[in-house]
């Protein structure tokens, strides 16, 4: 379904996170998750973005919507059928990505 490619830390302190999604029938996207400045139990995540293939074969950062930054508890991502999913500072809610149509990705708060 889906798995850690990468995780790398850039300029002043900035966590990126890569993840591989297979939740497009025969497409594989990539997951990138752009985290703050890490905090006790929390880290803030700043941007989702997914690079993918179009429905014109062109390789594109795909759309998506519904996400605004958040805190998440350690923000490990867990792979639930066709869902990523993290978990909120603020339990018991959960941050879940899916694929929205064939060219987007919607995140939501459950």
């Amino acid at each position: 379904m889906g798995d850690g490619v990468g995780l790398c830390t850039l300029q002043k302190g900035v966590e990126y996170a890569l993840y591989r999604l297979d939740f497009r029938p025969g497409k594989q996207d990539i997951l990138i998750l752009s985290y703050g400045h890490r905090g006790t139990g929390k880290t803030h995540l700043n941007e989702v973005s997914v690079i993918g293939e179009d429905s014109l074969g062109v390789i594109r950062q795909l759309p998506v919507v519904g996400f605004s930054p958040v805190d998440v508890f350690n923000s490990p991502l867990q792979i639930r059928q066709q869902e990523a999913v993290l978990f909120l500072e603020q339990a018991p809610h959960v941050l879940v990505l899916q694929a929205d149509g064939e060219n987007g990705y919607a995140a939501s708060v459950q």
